[in-house]
């Protein structure tokens, strides 16, 4: 898979479980360029998530910290970002 399909993927899967958390999402594409979800916080900022790869991983990036993204952590990350987006 190449690399800008495996961020798409993830920001994908990370905006559906945002939603299932009752928080918004939007995810910009653009034409050259990598995609980035926005999320909508309590304050009315729309802050940006971004996924990077470190070595063969992958993280996710919100508020300028890097947190885990495996399949079984990325429930668990939408509900970090979704309780400090809604604080």
């Amino acid at each position: 898979m190449v690399v800008s399909e495996t961020r798409f993927r993830l920001l994908a899967w990370l905006g559906w479980e945002l939603r299932a958390a009752s928080v918004g999402s939007w995810m910009v594409i653009p034409a050259k360029g990598e995609p980035v979800l926005y999320v909508r916080c309590a304050s009315g900022a729309r802050d940006a998530v971004l996924a990077v790869r470190r070595g063969r991983s992958w993280r996710v990036v919100w508020r300028a910290r890097e947190l885990e993204t495996d399949a079984a952590r990325l429930k668990s990350v939408a509900r970090r970002i979704a309780r400090e987006a809604t604080a």
